[in-house]
């Protein structure tokens, strides 16, 4: 996973592995070991190179916005334990999870 700026978007792009996602459809971004949701994301498009970008819609804390911004501007590097899966819209309904911070 990558991440980069796009004004005052933040973008994630990612090397998918199985089954192409819907453009517009929504994933978040979780700790793989506790399933800690960290952002919410938006499927932005799909490159030929297999590469989906999405744009991150919200995220949990000012805290680790600001570890996606350091990513973006190469200062850190990106987290590697975290996941991108499907948004369950059971148990979060169909709004974001947080207000944008």
């Amino acid at each position: 996973m990558d991440c980069a700026e796009d004004g005052d978007l933040l973008l994630l792009g990612a090397r998918w592995a199985g089954e192409q996602p819907l453009i517009d459809s929504r994933y978040v971004l979780r700790s793989r070991t506790l399933k800690d949701v960290k952002a919410t994301l938006e499927l932005q498009a799909i490159r030929e190179d297999g590469i989906v970008v999405f744009r991150v819609h919200s995220v949990k804390s000012p805290t680790f916005r600001g570890t996606l911004t350091s990513q973006a501007q190469g200062s850190r590097t990106f987290p590697d334990d975290v996941e991108i899966v499907p948004r369950d819209e059971l148990d979060f309904g169909k709004e974001a999870i947080w207000p944008e911070n």
